[in-house]
C-alpha cells in the first residue's frame, strides 16, 4: 500500500509539471543516465571502480555496472531478506544495514554471484553502517551506536555500544569520532571502541535525517528545516555556522569539495555551496518528478535515489558556478540587541526582514544546545518582535540566533536573577 501511494504521488507530480508546461527544470546539473530496474526503493548507495552497490528497501542488494556510464546495467543481485537501507563497500566486501535483520556481509568479488559470508543481528533496526579496518559502526535507530567486530565475518561480535535517547538513522566517521544523525547532531568518541563516549549533542528542530562530514565541517540534512553546517574543528564543541532552507524536506546529503548534494524528497536534487559556511548558496538543481530519498557523491557525479530509480547526475556546472560575494548582497534581515540586557524574567527580541521568508529565531545555551524556538515559519517583510519568558531557566549567558534563507545572525543575552 505504501509503495502504491508513492507511485500515485510520483504520477501526480509528473502530471502537474506537464500541465504547467515545464520542460526539464535544471541548473548546473545534467542527467547522464538512469537505472530503473532496481526492483524496490533504493537507499544509500556506494561504489567501487565501475560498480555501484545499491541497497533496496524490499529486494536487498543490487549491483550496477557503470563502466559505460550512459548505459548502466545490472551485474548481479543478492536478496538479503530484510529492508536494505545503506551500503558501505570495502574492497570486494559489501556491508549492508538491513533494517530489522541487522548487518549483512556480502562477498562481491564475483558481482554476478554475490554471497553472504557473515551477519550480525543488532538489537534494533540497522539504518546505516560505515566500516573502518575490522570494525563496523552501525546506526541502530533506537539502539544508538553499535560497534561490531568483522575481522572474521563468520564470527562477528559486538564489542561496544552507546545507547542514545533518540533514533540514530545516519552515520559518518572521521578520526576518532562518529557523527550520528540522531535528534540533530550527536558526536561519539570511539578512540576506545570498547567504551564509546558521547561528547556532544546539538538537537535541531528538524531532528536530523542524514549527515556527512568533510574536513572541519559536518553537514546535516534537517528535514523541513533544510541543511545545516557545523564547525567540528573541536568535535567536543560543535557549533552551527550556517543553514539554508529549501522548498521541500531535505532527507539525504553527501558532500564533495564543500558542495552539498541534497536529496530534497519531492522530486528535487539540489547542490548547495558551503565554500562560505556562514553564507550557503544554491548553485544547482535538477527536477526528477519522483521522490528523492538519498544521494551519494562520486566526485562531480551524484548518485541519486529517486523512488524506484537510480539517477546518475553530472554536477560539473554547479561545482564551477560563481559564488556571489557576501559583501555584494543587500542586507535582507537584522537581529537587534536584546532588551533589556542583562535581564530578569522576560527579554524582548526584535528583528527586521526586508523581504518575506522562512525564519527561525532560537535561544541556545553556551554549549550550542537549543533551549527553545521563539519563531519558526514564514513571515512577512517588516519589523517583528518576540518575547522570551525564562521561567525555570538557569542564570547565565544565552545566545539568540536568527536564521533565514540568506544567512544567520546571533546576539548574546544574559539572564540574571
Amino acid at each position: 500500500m505504501k509503495h502504491y501511494c508513492q507511485l500515485i504521488a510520483i504520477l501526480l507530480l509528473s502530471l502537474t509539471f506537464t500541465i504547467a508546461g515545464y520542460a526539464q527544470d535544471s541548473l548546473g546539473v545534467t542527467q547522464i543516465s538512469i537505472f530503473s530496474n532496481v526492483w524496490g526503493q533504493p537507499g544509500k548507495a556506494d561504489y567501487n571502480d565501475s560498480l555501484v552497490f545499491v541497497p533496496t528497501l524490499n529486494t536487498g542488494l543490487r549491483i550496477v555496472d557503470i563502466s559505460d556510464i550512459r548505459q548502466p546495467r545490472e551485474a548481479g543481485y543478492f536478496v538479503t531478506g530484510g529492508t536494505a537501507l545503506w551500503v558501505d563497500v570495502v574492497g570486494t566486501t559489501c556491508y549492508v544495514a538491513d533494517g530489522l535483520r541487522g548487518l549483512r556481509i556480502i562477498d562481491v568479488s564475483s558481482p554476478a554471484q554475490p554471497r553472504e559470508i557473515g551477519f550480525y543481528d543488532t538489537d534494533h533496526n540497522a539504518k546505516a553502517v560505515v566500516v573502518r579496518d575490522t570494525l563496523a559502526y552501525v546506526a541502530d535507530n533506537n539502539g544508538g551506536l553499535r560497534i561490531i567486530s568483522v575481522a572474521n565475518p563468520a564470527a562477528t561480535d559486538e564489542i561496544g555500544f552507546r545507547d542514545t535517547d533518540g533514533g540514530s538513522i545516519s552515520i559518518a566517521l572521521q578520526g576518532n569520532y562518529v557523527y550520528l544523525s540522531d535528534l540533530g547532531l550527536r558526536v561519539i568518541d570511539i578512540s576506545d571502541p570498547w567504551n564509546p563516549i558521547e561528547v556532544a549533542h546539538l538537537q535541531t528542530p528538524g531532528a536530523g535525517k542524514d549527515i556527512a562530514v568533510e574536513g572541519n565541517y559536518a553537514y546535516l540534512a534537517d528535514g523541513v528545516l533544510g541543511v545545516k553546517v557545523f564547525d567540528i574543528s573541536d568535535p567536543t564543541r560543535p557549533a552551527q555556522l550556517g543553514s539554508y532552507r529549501l522548498a521541500t524536506s531535505s532527507v539525504g546529503i553527501s558532500v564533495y569539495n564543500q558542495r552539498m548534494y541534497v536529496a530534497a524528497y519531492l522530486g528535487c536534487f539540489r547542490v548547495i555551496s558551503a565554500l562560505d559556511p556562514a553564507h550557503l548558496q544554491d548553485v544547482g538543481h535538477y527536477l526528477t518528478y519522483g521522490l528523492s530519498y538519498t544521494c551519494q557523491a562520486m566526485g562531480n557525479i551524484a548518485l541519486l535515489s529517486d523512488g524506484f530509480s537510480l539517477y546518475l547526475l553530472d554536477c560539473t556546472g554547479a561545482m564551477s558556478a560563481p559564488i556571489e560575494p557576501l559583501g555584494e548582497s543587500p542586507v535582507s534581515f537584522a537581529l537587534a540587541a536584546p532588551y533589556p540586557n542583562p535581564f530578569n524574567g522576560v527579554a524582548s527580541l526584535s528583528y527586521t526582514l526586508q523581504r518575506p521568508g522562512i525564519v527561525t529565531l532560537g535561544i541556545y545555551d553556551p554549549a550550542g544546545n537549543l533551549v527553545m524556538n521563539l519563531t519558526d515559519g514564514l513571515q512577512s517583510a517588516g519589523e517583528h518582535r518576540a518575547v522570551w519568558n525564562t521561567q525555570g531557566r538557569a542564570t547565565g549567558p544565552y545566545f539568540a540566533r536568527l536564521q533565514t534563507e540568506y544567512g544567520s545572525q546571533t546576539q548574546r543575552v544574559v539572564l540574571v536573577k
